[in-house]
């Protein structure tokens, strides 16, 4: 299994450290774990990423500057054998400012890079970021969290009590490198009282259906429950 990780410094300076430290230090990376029955997991001793000088670690992804929500997904083209596991995840660009959004390719599910032959796209979300297949169009979704917002708060200060701020997306694509602009699939109306709000989600392909599952939160408790 691969699954994401959040990890704030833990330290006395952690309140001025954490947005200062992040090119040294990641807080999100993605990390491997293995069960015989899934249902007792454990996490092996890889040591091929160091977490602030403590090693070995069951880090296998950091990015460059962070690797937000990757989701895998195995690769339909079952030849490239060095592509056989796919991941979408969120990063820096290459000048460490941009938010973008890459995929990375991993033979193994331990040893992964980010992918040449993938097109990068915008993004400020670290609401998950989740690729999925469809056989029939052979097109690529990518369900995200987008920067598209209901209404603009610091315009619109009055609206307090209302739902404004997240709202779910998709973009497609046909070889993984042009995307289009993300399309609104789900978001909140007036009637969605605040301080619920749409935080991850997870899609995937069943059948001829597309299922959602999606985490909503609490943004004044941080309390979470599951919708489907």
């Amino acid at each position: 299994m691969v699954y994401s990780s959040y990890c704030r410094l833990a330290t006395a300076e952690a309140s001025q450290l954490d947005k200062e430290a992040r090119t040294q230090v990641p807080n999100y990376q993605v990390c491997y774990a293995e069960s015989g029955d899934g249902v007792n997991w454990r996490k092996p001793d890889l040591d091929l990423i160091p977490w602030q000088g403590r090693g070995p670690t069951n880090i296998v992804f950091a990015g460059k500057n962070r690797a937000i929500k990757g989701s895998v997904i195995a690769n339909p083209d079952p030849d490239d054998s060095t592509r056989r596991y796919l991941m979408a995840y969120s990063d820096k660009d290459s000048s460490g400012e941009a938010a973008k959004r890459f995929v990375a390719s991993s033979p193994d599910l331990i040893h992964w890079a980010k992918d040449p032959a993938c097109g990068a796209t915008e993004s400020v979300s670290d609401g998950g970021d989740k690729l999925v297949w469809d056989p029939l169009s052979e097109t690529w979704y990518r369900y995200i969290r987008s920067r598209l917002l209901a209404v603009d708060k610091k315009s619109a200060p009055a609206l307090t009590n209302v739902n404004i701020k997240r709202r779910k997306s998709v973009m497609t694509s046909k070889d993984l490198k042009s995307w289009t602009f993300p399309t609104s699939v789900l978001f909140p109306d007036e009637l969605d009282p605040a301080p619920n709000t749409m935080d991850s989600w997870c899609v995937f392909k069943h059948g001829s259906h597309f299922i959602g599952i999606l985490a909503l939160m609490n943004e004044k408790s941080n309390e979470g429950k599951t919708d489907l």
